[in-house]
């Protein structure tokens, strides 16, 4: 589902490029690729909004996230995103095919991303449906947060006071509106280990609306 070159398509990419430095400002809510690389030579662009839910002293506290992305095609097995959110995080990844068929992909999508401490990710990525106008990927992803003991930004994890192993998993839908833009909607649940012994309960639950160009 590699959305096609044309006018409108390279229209919304250089506007999404341009306001990549405004989003630059915790961590993603949006993966905004399949598990299938895009084409070698190609560049893709993608944005999303989305909200991060945690809970906080017994109450859910809702996290917004504004995200972008740019993708790299290098060949056929390989691709390499760039991210930022308006949270203030910065990420690269490298998404590396393991299995593809005509109708299905299986990849591992190892990403470290910088924010208000370190992540080091490390998900799977499957493509179990595919079609002309519809993919469903699924993901399962582990984790570790190197938390920032001198952050005292008001975010749903700068209270912990000690580095977490995270893991969970999503669903994603990539849908083609046009030749050239798709619409992924996704869900994850992720939860946290914390090394003092540490464990919440409830899982952090993400949502994300996404446009990829």
């Amino acid at each position: 589902m590699t959305p096609m070159t044309s006018p409108l398509g390279r229209l919304l990419r250089s506007a999404c490029l341009a306001s990549f430095p405004l989003l630059a400002g915790c961590y993603s809510t949006a993966t905004l690729h399949t598990a299938r690389p895009i084409e070698e030579g190609e560049v893709q662009t993608a944005a999303a909004l989305g909200a991060f839910l945690g809970e906080d002293d017994g109450d859910v506290s809702a996290l917004p996230t504004l995200e972008g992305q740019v993708r790299f095609g290098i060949n056929e097995r390989l691709d390499l995103g760039v991210h930022v959110t308006n949270l203030g995080s910065f990420a690269v990844d490298a998404n590396f095919a393991l299995l593809l068929t005509e109708n299905q992909a299986v990849s591992i999508d190892p990403a470290v991303e910088l924010s208000f401490g370190a992540y080091a990710w490390l998900p799977l990525l499957w493509d179990f449906y595919q079609t002309d106008s519809l993919t469903l990927t699924g993901s399962v992803r582990a984790g570790r947060y190197w938390v920032d003991l001198d952050n005292d930004e008001d975010f749903l994890l700068d209270e912990l006071e000690g580095d977490a192993w995270l893991y969970g998993g999503g669903l994603a839908a990539h849908v083609r509106l046009t030749d050239t833009v798709v619409l992924t909607p996704e869900v994850r649940a992720m939860w946290l280990d914390i090394d003092e012994g540490e464990r919440l309960s409830s899982p952090l639950i993400s949502f994300s609306l996404g446009f990829i160009f």
